[in-house]
């Protein structure tokens, strides 16, 4: 397969995850069918799929040779090649709670890295994208990450995580040590849009233990896109193919996260 134009690719992850974004506004509010998938509070509603069908068809459309995988659907993402990877509603725990925090993730992997991406935040109004080489942006404008090797002068996006193999929240230790080196540890629900947020400055970083690839993969675009860092929590490279624990900040406090999640 030909290598594609990545500013079309770029348009075309945009106007899916904004699809995603107004089915989901749509159906805010509506009864749904809610279920759940690994545990009790993976949570999966009407929405969800919904939103996933609507990525997955405007994808179809302009792309028709470029698999889909998705949180919800499932779908293999190769070493080599190009994959597009959704996730149609990170934060559905908000959604159904009334909260404003979630969003719909698009991001396109060629030979195992992220090439492009788009993040629709519906309730904030903002539309983050990127492709390789050509920089961040929010609602069309350039965005930077924070400023400063300070970790006490900025806010870190972490939260408690379950581990489903054992039944315990495990990461207590590392997220109290971040809370006491930073500005102040919070969690928006929603791995995807917090790495929107370090793009952008408001947050200086992010730590997750567990996370798979649709989850971050636009996300994590738009941070280095933004002139931060991502790595796995050991300081090596992001395998995109697979889950693992992640890092993002806006580089010159990288080296300070690592070791204040133990990993250095």
């Amino acid at each position: 397969m030909k290598q594609v134009d990545l500013r079309l690719a770029e348009a075309a992850a945009i106007r899916a995850a904004a699809a995603a974004g107004g089915v989901v506004q749509k159906m805010r509010g509506m009864p749904l069918d809610i279920g759940t998938k690994a545990h009790p509070t993976d949570l999966v509603t009407t929405a969800d799929r919904e939103a996933e069908s609507a990525i997955r068809q405007m994808l179809a459309d302009q792309f028709p040779d470029i698999p889909v995988a998705g949180e919800e659907s499932g779908g293999h993402i190769p070493d080599a090649g190009p994959c597009w990877v959704v996730d149609p509603l990170d934060g559905t725990g908000n959604y159904v709670a009334g909260l404003p925090f979630y969003c719909a993730s698009v991001a396109l992997i060629w030979d195992g890295r992220p090439v492009v991406a788009a993040i629709c935040a519906p309730e904030q109004e903002e539309m983050f994208s990127a492709s390789a080489g050509a920089g961040a942006r929010v609602n069309g404008q350039p965005i930077r990450v924070a400023a400063g090797s300070d970790l006490t002068r900025l806010v870190v996006a972490a939260r408690p995580s379950l581990n489903r193999n054992t039944g315990r929240v495990d990461n207590l230790v590392e997220c109290a040590a971040l809370a006491s080196a930073s500005l102040g540890v919070r969690s928006l629900g929603t791995s995807a849009l917090e790495l929107g947020w370090v793009a952008c400055g408001r947050l200086g970083a992010f730590y997750h233990p567990r996370l798979c690839p649709w989850d971050v993969a636009a996300g994590a675009l738009l941070v280095v896109e933004a002139g931060g860092c991502v790595t796995r929590a050991d300081g090596s490279g992001v395998k995109w193919t697979s889950g693992q624990a992640l890092v993002a900040s806006n580089g010159a406090t990288h080296a300070e996260l690592l070791a204040r999640v133990g990993c250095e």
